[in-house]
């Protein structure tokens, strides 16, 4: 018998599954709004067109490849995350030359983001050392490509 416990509307659902198959499809319906809304309102038309590249789209695929779908932050703490995002190092903003670098993206989980982000914006010197460490992580990843 499998493990079983409640989704957030009360049904029962496999221990494994975040949500109920209706519960999961009104999140994702909600993300997508989320994001034309983020699109739409708050990020800037040329920022829209570059996210929305077929240039971005591809190597977001090829980088993604190389990380083999994980994050690789929580993978050199022997964790495994899925990825969600892939983020550039040397940010787009101050750099916009290396936006479509493969060598300057980096997959990582949206709880890495959000901590890479903090130390970014806690001072410079500590933006430099995590640019520092994120760019170890992509060595190591290019390294190790074919390994898995």
């Amino acid at each position: 018998m499998a493990l079983l416990k409640l989704c957030g509307c009360g049904k029962k659902i496999d221990l494994s599954l975040q949500r109920c198959d209706k519960c999961q499809k009104q999140y994702e319906e909600k993300r997508k709004d989320r994001h034309k809304e983020y699109d739409t309102k708050k990020r800037d038309k040329k920022r829209a067109a570059f996210y929305n590249s077929k240039g971005w789209k591809l190597l977001v695929k090829k980088v993604k490849d190389r990380d083999n779908y994980l994050c690789q932050l929580c993978l050199s703490k022997k964790r495994f995350s899925g990825v969600q995002i892939c983020h550039h190092i040397q940010t787009l903003e101050e750099h916009p030359w290396l936006g479509l670098e493969e060598s300057n993206i980096i997959c990582v989980d949206a709880k890495c983001h959000r901590y890479i982000h903090d130390e970014y914006e806690a001072s410079e010197d500590r933006k430099e050392k995590m640019q520092t460490e994120l760019q170890k992580l992509v060595e190591v990843s290019r390294n190790r490509q074919g390994e898995w």
